[in-house]
């Protein structure tokens, strides 16, 4: 029994350690956290301070959120990234929810007939029995017909 007994007291005593290098672990994670925060937020940063003051706790609030965002995504280059963000919850949108938008614009697209829509112009030269060459800046025409030997040019829509 003695040699169970001290298996037993082993095994407390390392469970005992374990649980305090967990707590250590824990409150270094959440002091490397809070001098993270305290880095990129200076509660005396004169820029700050004069939002608070000229716009108010909650405008100051937003701008400091924002801060530790972009810190929270790219901490070596605190440079802007893009994200999709559903505003009527206040969230981050899910994969399936930027699908569903993407899904969306494609059909809207796929709706148009032309997706391109810009103006057809032509210069025509068109030269006549005579010799006589007449210019003509067309926009917006689909079909031509030259009808004798006068330049007369009928407009059809294409359907």
């Amino acid at each position: 029994m003695s040699e169970l007994e001290a298996k037993k007291e082993k095994l407390e005593e390392l469970a005992r350690l374990i649980e305090q290098q967990a707590n250590i672990n824990e409150a270094e994670m959440e002091k490397s956290r809070l001098e993270r925060e305290m880095r990129v937020v200076d509660k005396n940063d004169k820029k700050l301070l004069k939002l608070k003051n000229e716009f108010g706790e909650e405008v100051y609030n937003e701008v400091v959120r924002a801060k530790l965002e972009i810190e929270g995504y790219n901490a070596s280059g605190s440079y802007v990234t893009l994200e999709l963000s559903n505003y009527e919850e206040n969230r981050k949108a899910t994969m399936e929810e930027a699908t569903d938008v993407m899904l969306k614009i494609r059909k809207d697209l796929a709706g148009t007939k032309n997706k391109r829509k810009r103006p057809l112009r032509h210069w025509v030269v068109l030269t006549s029995v005579v010799g006589a060459e007449r210019f003509f800046l067309l926009g917006l025409l689909s079909k031509w017909e030259l009808l004798s030997a006068s330049y007369q040019v009928n407009c059809r829509s294409e359907d």
